[in-house]
C-alpha cells in the first residue's frame, strides 16, 4: 500500500481488519512500525494484534514461526520500506513465508520506488 501522508493508508488497514475482517485463518497480526504507538485497531475476537517497533528480525522469525505454532499470520510492515528492502528477513517472508508458513504480508510506504536489494521483489 503506497500513498502520501494523509492519504488514508492506515485507515484502509484498520477498516480492512475491523470492518471487513481478515478472512480465512489469520490468527495473529504482527504490526511492525518505526516507533511503538497505540493503534486504534480492533481485530476480530479470535485474532491477536501484536505491535512491534522496528522491522522483523531473524530472532523474531525463529521465535514466531518455529516450532510451527504461529502459522496463518498477517505481517504488516508500516513506513519502513527502505529498511525492509534491505532486510534478508523480508526476502524470507516473501519467498518462503507465504507458501510454507501461511504468512500474508502488507508493506505500507510513502514511495513505491525506494531502493534496496529486495525492493523489486517486494513490489
Amino acid at each position: 500500500i503506497t500513498g502520501t501522508t494523509g492519504a488514508g493508508k492506515s485507515r484502509f488497514i484498520s477498516n480492512t481488519i475491523e470492518k471487513s475482517g481478515i478472512k480465512g485463518r489469520i490468527n495473529n497480526i504482527y504490526y511492525f512500525m518505526p516507533h511503538t504507538e497505540k493503534l486504534n485497531i480492533r481485530p476480530l475476537p479470535h485474532q491477536k494484534l501484536h505491535l512491534i517497533q522496528g522491522i522483523p528480525t531473524r530472532r523474531w522469525l525463529d521465535k514466531t514461526f518455529f516450532p510451527e505454532n504461529n502459522r496463518d499470520s498477517l505481517v504488516i510492515i508500516d513506513d519502513q520500506w527502505t529498511e525492509a528492502a534491505n532486510s534478508e528477513v523480508s526476502k524470507l517472508l516473501i519467498t518462503y513465508g507465504k507458501n510454507h508458513w501461511g504468512c500474508s504480508l502488507i508493506f505500507v510506504s510513502h514511495s513505491f520506488f525506494e531502493k534496496g536489494p529486495f525492493s523489486k521483489l517486494m513490489r
